[in-house]
């Protein structure tokens, strides 16, 4: 016997049904593909005879294949717009070989390691390759496979059907000003998805030198930028303790010199100034970031061993790590520690302050650090680009340009945007709002299934939107549903880096956009999509005008409860992870530790892509929120979702989003108020009985009348009512009083 690698079951009648083969479920650039599903779907097609899917490259250029006998006259055009219609876009292949038979073994099966490499025979993509013919063009094509890491990109290839997102779309913008002088925003990158029509959007009069970020003298003591403002008040007005801490945690396997890494954290520390900056205040009172030199700064890797302990005692330490605050002024702003968990394990973590980075920071002290580390062990220096401007130039370039014209334009659109009364979102709670923000938190985990997310990226793809416009429509149509409003505002957050000199840096750039949707009840999915991607690509190109400048301009009125302007986040989470790392018997991965404590707004919703499904974290205030009812919001946005695919063209405000479980407890249980009594007593006679019982009833306290009912007992009587209306604030909850007097009188206050 050997081992065939073939899949299938026994049926009850003693015959074995076929399933496939364990080779056949491949992971292409985070997505698990069965291969049979494709080659299933694409036998449909009259002009094939059989085929075969295969992948072909390693890591992350692994590709799709698919090699296939019939029709000569078929082109891979019509192969890839066939598939297009019936598979995600992630399981069509991007290269179409015709062969004359497909290769076979001795049993018969197709001999899979005989296939030609599609490289070697010149195959065109799905979208039948078209090659520049013009400069403009061509330095395209080399601008994209730079940015996506591909080759044998052509002039109608889509962007984001290539695998770009937002934040390579920030590359993109970057390179293409950085190499051509142009600049093209990031809407027009939205927009114009196609090279071809990028090349023609550079060929017009669009013209903008790229100017380098200037670099400041050194003086010690620098500018803070907008963002870092806004932090730094943050700090000292209210409880976010741990609030903007921004934590990571990594395994690395393998033999590791850790001496080695240390050296090489204090290489990073030593080319990045804004790791060793601390905020202090001046004589006249103004907040400037001081950088500190390294020898003076107390900050290391600090190294201990847990090999004997395991990683619960290691999980413990890493959380109290987390979850301690910094001084802003003191500093360092910045921890690292390397905890050995085995002989050839070890968990690297990091926490920082917010206010000296973001996101896209966060990966790049990863990869630099491990670039360094590669260079400690090889003797061969680390690649790393050379660092023009520290954070201190951009800082002070920053505050430079609100002066200026283009930043002039940027102010208005956001000023015209959020003109006229400002929604402020009136959402359910479990409990009252605090009278002062608090930050404590909790989050929820749920995964949207395959067949909902590929759903949604193809209604996406078909009205030329993203995922996140996808993903943002539908929490708006949920907080529609929730509160009833019709005009919302809902944060989130751009990397900021439109500039190229930005790309390498590790700083605060992020900034934060309040995008404003008008929602109606009659209007259907497809319609709100349309609205949200218009709202997003005009965002897009005004994205530069810092958020706390807004928030200044508008003058709004400080409302220490709530955030400014919007209490929900929606955010897509999309950096590259650097998984893996080049280094020769190290291999590093994501660590899950620390779980979080925090909440920044009200709700956040978080979504990743994973293994071709879409995974949501809701991120709530466990001062307003329980977690049984962010567990039900969470089950809510999936039905509704469901819904919203189903009838893409119905009325939003008719979508469905109660599950039948939920829908028999609302409708079922909770109106089960019926209560038995005795049926030969009357009223008068159950009141009266409950008065014995109980003594004076007194449900509601009225001191107007207080004096007048001292002496009052209960008797039986005929009963008269008056009905008593006062202007006295009485809370909703309490719907009157009842007092039977030997006068007869009933009290019934009808005051809410």
């Amino acid at each position: 016997m050997y081992l065939t690698g073939d899949l299938g079951r026994w049926l009850p009648d003693g015959n074995i049904e076929f399933l496939g083969r364990s080779d056949d479920q491949v992971k292409i650039r985070g997505y698990r593909v069965e291969l049979g599903e494709i080659e299933n779907v694409l036998v449909g097609h009259p002009g094939i005879e059989s085929c075969v899917a295969a992948v072909r490259g390693i890591g992350s250029d692994r590709e799709l294949v698919c090699y296939f006998t019939g029709s000569s006259e078929l082109s891979s055009g019509d192969l890839r717009s066939y598939l297009s219609g019936l598979l995600p876009s992630y399981m069509v292949p991007g290269h179409y070989v015709l062969l004359a038979s497909l290769p076979l073994t001795g049993n018969g099966k197709v001999d899979r390691r005989a296939l030609p490499d599609p490289a070697g025979l010149g195959v065109s993509t799905g979208m039948d390759y078209v090659a520049p013919s013009t400069d403009i063009e061509r330095e395209l094509v080399s601008i994209w496979e730079e940015v996506l890491g591909r080759e044998g990109i052509g002039v109608m290839d889509n962007f984001f059907e290539l695998g770009g997102h937002s934040l390579k779309a920030v590359l993109l913008s970057g390179q293409i000003h950085r190499r051509t002088g142009i600049k093209i925003g990031l809407g027009d990158l939205f927009g114009h998805p196609v090279l071809a029509h990028q090349a023609i959007l550079l060929s017009e009069d669009m013209n903008m030198p790229h100017i380098p970020i200037r670099r400041i003298e050194k003086t010690g003591s620098y500018l803070l930028s907008s963002s870092q403002r806004r932090l730094w008040i943050i700090s000292q007005i209210t409880n976010a303790d741990v609030a903007y801490n921004m934590p990571g945690a990594y395994v690395f396997s393998g033999a590791l010199d850790s001496m080695a890494l240390s050296r090489s954290f204090l290489s990073l520390l030593e080319r990045h100034e804004i790791l060793r900056t601390v905020f202090r205040g001046d004589d006249e009172g103004n907040v400037l970031q001081v950088v500190v030199e390294l020898d003076f700064l107390g900050l290391s890797l600090v190294e201990s061993d847990h090999r004997g302990s395991g990683r619960d005692a290691v999980d413990g330490l890493i959380e109290l790590d987390f979850g301690t605050s910094f001084d802003l002024s003191s500093g360092p702003l910045l921890r690292a520690h390397l905890y050995r968990t085995g002989d050839d394990e070890w968990v690297f973590t990091y926490v920082m302050h917010h206010i000296i980075s973001d996101g896209w920071s966060m990966g790049i002290l990863v990869r630099e650090l491990l670039d360094l580390y590669n260079g400690e062990v090889t003797g061969i220096p680390a690649d790393l680009p050379v660092l023009g401007i520290q954070y201190r130039d951009y800082a002070a370039w920053e505050q430079s340009n609100l002066s200026g014209d283009v930043y002039a334009g940027h102010r208005d659109y956001w000023l015209d945007q959020l003109s006229g009364d400002l929604p402020v979102l009136d959402l359910w709670s479990d409990r009252p709002r605090p009278a002062v923000k608090t930050y404590t938190g909790g989050v929820v985990h749920c995964i949207l299934d395959r067949e909902l997310s590929d759903s949604l990226r193809s209604l996406c793809h078909q009205s030329g939107s993203t995922l996140f416009m996808g993903l943002l429509s539908v929490v708006n149509i949920l907080l529609y549903r929730y509160s009833g409003q019709d005009d919302i505002i809902v944060g989130t957050p751009m990397a900021g880096r439109e500039h190229p000199d930005l790309e390498g840096q590790i700083g605060f750039y992020v900034n934060t956009l309040a995008l404003r949707t008008r929602l109606s009840g009659s209007k259907s999915f497809r319609e709100v999509l349309g609205d949200v991607r218009g709202v997003c690509l005009d965002a897009y190109e005004h994205q530069a005008y810092p958020f706390d400048k807004l928030v200044e301009e508008l003058g709004l009125q400080r409302d220490m409860s709530r955030n400014p302007l919007f209490d929900v986040a929606v955010v897509l989470q999309n950096t590259d992870s650097p998984a893996g790392s080049g280094i020769p018997g190290i291999t590093v991965s994501a660590y899950q530790a620390g779980q979080t404590t925090i909440s920044k707004f009200d709700l956040t919703f978080t979504f990743f892509e994973v293994d071709g499904g879409i995974a949501l974290n809701i991120e709530y205030n466990s001062d307003l929120y329980d977690i049984i009812s962010i567990e039900r919001m969470s089950g809510h946005f999936c039905l509704l979702l469901g819904q919203l695919l189903t009838s893409p063209d119905g009325a939003v405000g008719e979508a469905d989003y109660i599950g039948q479980a939920e829908r028999d407890v609302l409708l079922g249980e909770f109106n089960a108020t019926s209560t038995a009594f005795p049926s030969e007593q009357t009223i008068v006679d159950l009141f009266e009985e409950q008065v014995l019982l109980m003594g004076i009833l007194q449900l509601l306290f009225s001191a107007a009348i207080a004096s007048a009912m001292q002496s009052l007992t209960p008797v039986r009587t005929v009963l008269r009512i008056i009905f008593v209306k006062s202007t006295g604030s009485v809370a909703a909850s309490w719907l009157g009083s009842f007092w039977i007097a030997a006068t007869g009188w009933l009290f019934l206050f009808l005051v809410y």
